[in-house]
């Protein structure tokens, strides 16, 4: 496939060009491989009788595909256990939930499980599950209420961080780092170089974070509507032009699958023109396609 040119013709309609210019800079920006795919694992509250559970909810979360007779006996398993740690119980039947992808239900059971007990595991455990199902913005705020419950967790925190990126809140991600590297002086987080240019761009007006998180939504949308789960991600800086950057999404699709993802996707945020100007393609996500 030939590259597309950046260049608008006048010729073009603005909404042509901006799909070409888009689509170009997602076929053609592409420069390295990302990383090994990123497993969050669930955990037990201390002394829960549902521990073993949990391990096994963890282990699943990790297949490829999720095995419909390990949920329906997790499922089971987990409702045996109702009367003896209902906080357990819900977290399991929340996390099998996301595995299916229904939604609503890792809602339900996840309300009921911190109306028994608010704490940062339930919090943590309930961020895990909507990062499953590709819920952003709700899986960040999850993982910074159990980051608030004990502040100084570097667990948390590195949760937190992440989690802040994945829903475009840049300033808080870079408050994270800051809290981190205040801790653990000697050992600078990782993100700390990459927020602290996100965050600066945004304070230079360059784009808003809401663009930016209006953008990952939609990422987010047609993740569900395939049911495409993210594995890793990666961001990256232009080179040839400071503070614009590359959000790359690897997902448990062949590249051709991930293919016709970008091209949805750009044909939304076409179809939305406040968003060419805001972030315009100051911050350009684009899909990647894991499976052979």
């Amino acid at each position: 496939m030939p590259y597309m040119s950046d260049a608008p013709t006048a010729a073009q309609p603005a909404r042509c060009r901006h799909r070409r210019s888009l689509i170009g800079m997602v076929v053609c920006r592409h420069r390295q491989p990302l990383g090994e795919r990123t497993v969050i694992h669930y955990r037990p509250s201390p002394k829960s009788q549902s521990s073993g559970l949990i391990e096994r909810l963890s282990q699943s979360s990790e297949d490829d595909v999720a095995n419909e007779v390990m949920l329906l006996r997790l499922e089971q398993d987990a409702r045996r256990l109702m009367s003896a740690d209902i906080v357990g119980a819900h977290t399991v039947l929340g996390g099998v939930a996301s595995l299916r992808w229904d939604v609503d239900l890792v809602h339900d059971h996840f309300r009921i499980a911190l109306q028994h007990l608010d704490t940062a595991e339930t919090n943590y455990n309930y961020s895990v599950a909507l990062s499953n199902v590709e819920e952003r913005q709700a899986a960040f705020e999850a993982g910074a209420t159990a980051q608030r419950r004990i502040p100084d967790d570097r667990f948390l925190i590195d949760h937190a961080i992440r989690l802040a990126i994945a829903a475009g809140h840049f300033a808080e991600g870079r408050r994270l780092c800051e809290r981190w590297n205040a801790l653990v002086p000697d050992e600078t987080h990782a993100m700390t170089p990459r927020l602290a240019g996100l965050a600066a761009a945004a304070n230079a007006n360059l784009f808003s974070e809401r663009a930016v998180q209006r953008l990952l939504a939609i990422m987010s949308t047609l993740q569900r509507g395939e049911r495409v789960r993210g594995l890793a991600s990666a961001m990256w800086e232009d080179p040839r032009e400071a503070r614009s950057f590359l959000y790359e999404q690897l997902v448990d699709a062949t590249p051709a699958e991930a293919g016709r993802l970008n091209v949805k996707f750009v044909d939304e945020v076409v179809s939305h023109p406040d968003l060419m100007e805001d972030p315009g393609f100051r911050f350009v996500p684009m899909f990647i396609g894991a499976r052979v």
